[in-house]
């Protein structure tokens, strides 16, 4: 007698279709566990790229006795008009290059800058320029056009997109320290300048902001108490951030999209030749309008450096009510308000 037997060489309709449908359901569960884990990681890089320029910034105080100023811009800060004039224009990240491995680069721009003597490792807040960086030149090259075109990856979010080298198409936004109107009033309002337009090359950006305090440099005295330790010519000590307010309670960089992020307005972004920020429009939420304040591409919160190096998360908040107070109390280091920043924290 014979036996005959039959071998199945593949599976059935139904059967693949069984697989196909537990696949799809295993890679559904796993993307959004793959994002999280990938998001988890950029958010802590993005925390360690503030800790190591909060601590760049502890070490030029070290080496030079005070912080960087917020901007050298005008030398009459309180209630300016915008004006280029005789004027540097630095923010604070390009005298922090040497402390966070960017040595050369800081020496190219040195050079660029030191025929000119007004800009240097001993750099004083008190020292006017014939012109601002715009007009140097290296190499023969303007500093905008080469220097300036570098990316620096401690200064970038690697949850954030990046402008593209070459060409862009937006504006780079050089923004200033607000500024109240007049001289009794407590509104402030901000000023910024396009520098760059369509065609022109991509300077590089930042994620990272130097804390002004609620407007800067606001033109009624009353409101010193509100300035940050970064304004415009601003000579802060770290031994100057005492009292209730203390270096573990007062914020020092932040991080930014600086990107206005509206459909009818052509994309831009922050350079880090500039770099200080107020926090009086808030913390707007991601994926809204505000390339004018702290925010992020985390997940509704923005991450802050204090004085005192540590990082911290803090929440997203409006422009009212006590968490905005908690919030601006935060960016004073002169208003001696104890502040509950876990109220705030996540």
């Amino acid at each position: 007698m014979s036996r005959s037997t039959r071998t199945r060489s593949a599976f059935t309709l139904i059967e693949l279709l069984v697989v196909i449908a537990i696949i799809a359901i295993l890679i559904g569960l796993l993307l959004p566990a793959v994002q999280k884990v990938r998001e988890a990681a950029a958010r802590m890089k993005c925390s360690n790229n503030l800790k190591q320029i909060a601590l760049a910034g502890h070490n030029y105080a070290s080496a030079n006795g005070i912080l960087p100023p917020g901007l050298t811009g005008p030398t009459n800060p309180r209630g300016y008009s915008f004006a280029f004039g005789n004027f540097q224009w630095f923010g604070p990240l390009p005298y922090l290059l040497p402390y966070v491995e960017q040595g050369p680069l800081y020496n190219n721009m040195s050079a660029a800058v030191n025929g000119a003597n007004t800009w240097n490792p001993s750099w004083s807040p008190d020292l006017i320029g014939p012109a601002g960086w715009y007009n140097y030149q290296f190499n023969g090259n303007f500093v905008y056009n080469n220097i300036l075109q570098t990316q620096i990856s401690t200064f970038l979010c690697p949850s954030d997109k990046q402008p593209q080298a070459g060409s862009f198409s937006g504006n780079v936004i050089l923004w200033l320290d607000m500024y109240a109107t007049t001289a009794t009033s407590t509104t402030a309002t901000g000023t910024y300048v396009t520098f760059n337009g369509p065609g022109a090359p991509a300077m590089g950006k930042t994620n990272y902001f130097s804390v002004a305090g609620f407007a800067g440099n606001v033109n009624n005295p009353n409101f010193d108490y509100l300035q940050g330790v970064f304004t415009n010519r601003s000579k802060t000590t770290l031994q100057s951030i005492t009292g209730a307010d203390g270096t573990s309670n007062t914020l020092m960089f932040g991080e930014g999209i600086g990107d206005g992020r509206v459909a009818s307005n052509p994309p831009t972004y922050c350079a880090w030749v500039f770099g200080t920020m107020p926090v009086g429009y808030g913390m707007p939420p991601a994926g809204q309008d505000g390339f004018y304040t702290f925010n992020s591409r985390h997940d509704n919160v923005v991450q802050f450096a204090m004085c005192d190096g540590s990082v911290r998360r803090l929440r997203v908040v409006g422009t009212t009510g006590n968490d905005f107070a908690t919030y601006y109390n935060m960016a004073g280091f002169m208003d001696g308000q104890v502040v509950n920043i876990d109220s705030i924290s996540n």
